[in-house]
């Protein structure tokens, strides 16, 4: 029992001067948490994917989606991805 009692305080001893030996500037360095950025560095900018304006539009400005897809028939559509997903291709 007494022996434990000393290798635990040797334990924590070297613990204490192990932690009192970092620098200051370390333990912070290490307590802050990491933005993306700094993950991950060399990303792809995004932005370009956010810009909502007519002129990205390659349908035009005229184009009503709302028209176009009451056209669709959504039974042949269902069909025909059906029919793309289990038919082995080449």
């Amino acid at each position: 029992m007494k022996m434990t009692i000393m290798k635990t305080a040797f334990a924590h001893t070297a613990l204490t001067l192990t932690l009192v030996a970092l620098p200051v500037a370390d333990s912070i360095a290490r307590s802050t948490p990491k933005s993306t950025q700094a993950w991950w560095p060399t990303s792809l900018d995004l932005t370009p994917l956010r810009q909502n304006e007519r002129g990205t539009n390659p349908l035009g400005a005229d184009f009503d989606y709302a028209a176009d897809f009451a056209r669709l028939d959504l039974e042949a559509l269902k069909i025909d991805i059906n029919d793309t997903l289990t038919t082995s291709q080449p």
